[in-house]
């Protein structure tokens, strides 16, 4: 214990010590017990950053890990320092894991703003409704309880978010319209065994799949462990899928890429790493992948590499989705997620990656290759030139199957990186 409270007094003065005239906010988790650094104290002060600089105008961030726990301290430059504690207090006491974290709030004299001293009722215990310190005092709660309502309360949270990120990302793909020979709301495109409904419905038992393998990746003890974990539960999401429709494909090769990204995104998240991070594990779970496209083919991808040495997905992974990556940057680019940002950066993608699904239904690499020239002349948002070329896709049968992975994929890791967790 004295190792805590010499952190914490330790903390204080590097705060007194600050030559800023902004006010500084300490973000840092409640963790009960001697041991402060466990993961789920690094995934709340991540989430909780994340929406602190999304809510005031952050102008610098420091890092540190102490015997405390780890903590953040965030320069912010706001005038009124009693609206900022207000604010504060609000998310404290409002946000489904407020009780959680504290956000202590120092003004530019580097004193500390209590609820106190602004008449505001102190803060209750995260179990139950009493007073904190009344709990503390009378030792209420193990911490065996403590902890393990952090953790569900953080997991469940975490499902819930990355639900509606993942439905949000299959949605805005879906409902982009003219798209290339891809169902939309208003065409089956050039799938006879497709449409909007069987679509939605897909995405509704490829869900928890992706997000079983997201659990997989933040519980895992190395990547491999996790890759083999994640892609049992991939195959039986497939399964599921084909059960619902009637055997028909309509996301076999999104619970592929998209469940990769789960998969290292919750191996991220546990181990504190950083946004490379991500495509960094993929490679390296990924590794052996190539391999495996050099025995008996049993499937689409394994067909064309065995006629044109194409390693679609495989490959993509292999190389740590450098389409995703890509992909992600460009609709960073964009003030919003709108058709135009949607159907440009598809367009790109299609441009640069090896769409099998694309490569199987134009039957030959030249046919494959004219297509793709039809979308590479597209160079800006035209509606008309797009909603021609759509049509040309149709007519012959041509779809992008593969390119919508990808770029479902990187809108779900746009959303998560700009609004869920801090980079």
């Amino acid at each position: 214990m004295d190792k805590v409270l010499k952190a914490r007094e330790q903390r204080i003065k590097l705060i007194k010590a600050k030559e800023t005239s902004n006010l500084i906010i300490c973000l840092k988790a409640n963790i009960p017990g001697h041991i402060k650094q466990r993961k789920e104290a690094y995934i709340l002060i991540r989430i909780f950053k994340k929406l602190l600089k999304l809510t005031f105008d952050v102008v610098n961030t420091e890092f540190y890990n102490s015997d405390d726990g780890p903590y953040y301290l965030l320069e912010i430059r706001e005038n009124n320092v009693y609206e900022v504690k207000h604010k504060l207090v609000e998310i404290e006491n409002t946000h489904p894991l407020g009780r959680l974290i504290d956000l202590d709030l120092y003004d530019r004299n580097k004193e500390n703003i209590s609820r106190t001293s602004l008449n505001i009722p102190s803060r209750k215990c995260m179990l139950c409704d009493n007073e904190v310190f009344v709990c503390i005092r009378s030792k209420t709660h193990t911490k065996e309880e403590i902890l393990s309502h952090i953790k569900e309360n953080l997991y469940q949270f975490l499902r819930d978010e990355l639900t509606k990120y993942l439905s949000e990302s299959l949605n805005l793909e879906l409902n982009l319209h003219p798209k290339f020979g891809l169902v939309t709301p208003y065409s089956n495109g050039s799938h006879d065994d497709m449409n909007y409904e069987l679509m939605k419905e897909a995405q509704e038992v490829i869900i928890p799949g992706l997000i079983e393998m997201f659990f997989v990746g933040l519980e895992a003890n190395n990547p491999d462990d996790a890759f083999q974990k994640g892609r049992l539960i991939g195959i039986n999401s497939e399964f599921r899928m084909l059960s619902k429709t009637g055997g028909i494909n309509a996301y076999r090769g999104l619970i592929f890429v998209l469940g990769l990204v789960m998969i290292s995104f919750g191996y991220l998240l546990q181990r504190n790493l950083r946004y490379s991070d991500l495509y960094s594990t993929i490679i390296f779970m990924s590794k052996n992948l190539l391999n495996e496209l050099k025995q008996e083919p049993t499937s689409n991808g394994m067909k064309i590499y065995h006629l044109y040495k194409i390693g679609g997905a495989r490959k993509e992974a292999y190389l740590g989705l450098p389409n995703v990556r890509r992909a992600v940057d460009m609709l960073n680019q964009y003030p919003e997620l709108n058709n135009e940002a949607l159907t440009m950066t598809l367009i790109e993608i299609i441009k640069n990656c090896e769409d099998t699904v694309m490569i199987k239904r134009s039957g030959s690499l030249d046919k494959y290759n004219y297509y793709k020239n039809l979308v590479e002349q597209i160079t800006e948002y035209n509606l008309e030139q797009i909603q021609k070329v759509t049509d040309e896709f149709i007519v012959n049968k041509i779809s992008c199957g593969g390119s919508a992975d990808i770029l479902v994929t990187s809108i779900f890791i746009k959303l998560v990186f700009s609004n869920l967790v801090d980079i």
